[in-house]
C-alpha cells in the first residue's frame, strides 16, 4: 500500500474506533485547539516536502525510482518529512478527539512507517545513490 493509503486507513480506523469506544482521556477545548494547530503544522510540512520534491523533479511516489537526492528544505532536518508530517497530523487529530482509541492512528502509522515504508524507501535510495545516501543518512535523522 502507498503511504497515503496507510494514512487514510489509520485515520478512518482511529475515527471509527473513537466512535465505537469514545472513552475520553481528556475533554479540553484548549487541547482541541492545540490539536488543530498541530494538524496545520503537519499539513504544512507535507506541503513543503512535496514542493521540494517537485522543485527537484523527483517523484514523491515510493513505487517510482527517485531521480535526485534532496538535501535541503525539510529534508535537511528529516529524511522522512512527509511521514513526519502525516504522523503529526494524525497526532493532532487524536488531540481533537481526545480518546484513547483515536491515539491508535498515529501510533500505528509510526510503526508502519518504521517497519515497512521507510525501510523500503531506504533500500531503494541506497541502491540509487549509494554512498551519497549513506553519508546523508549518517548526518540527518530518520524522523528529526
Amino acid at each position: 500500500m502507498s503511504p497515503v493509503t496507510y494514512f487514510l486507513v489509520y485515520l478512518l480506523s482511529g475515527i471509527g474506533l473513537h466512535l465505537l469506544i469514545p472513552y475520553k482521556l481528556f475533554d479540553d477545548s484548549n487541547l482541541a485547539f492545540i490539536g488543530f494547530v498541530i494538524i496545520l503544522i503537519g499539513g504544512w510540512l507535507i506541503y513543503w516536502a512535496n514542493n521540494t520534491l517537485k522543485r527537484y523533479k523527483t517523484p514523491a511516489d515510493i513505487f517510482k525510482e527517485p531521480t535526485n537526492l534532496i538535501l535541503d528544505g525539510p529534508f535537511a532536518f528529516s529524511r522522512n518529512p512527509m511521514y513526519l508530517g502525516m504522523t503529526i497530523m494524525l497526532l493532532g487529530i487524536s488531540l481533537l478527539f481526545g480518546s484513547i482509541a483515536a491515539f491508535s492512528a498515529p501510533i500505528l502509522f509510526f510503526i508502519t512507517a518504521n517497519t515497512d515504508l521507510i525501510p523500503r524507501e531506504e533500500k531503494q535510495l541506497y541502491k540509487v545513490f549509494e554512498n551519497r545516501y549513506a553519508d546523508y543518512a549518517k548526518n540527518v535523522g530518520k524522523w528529526i
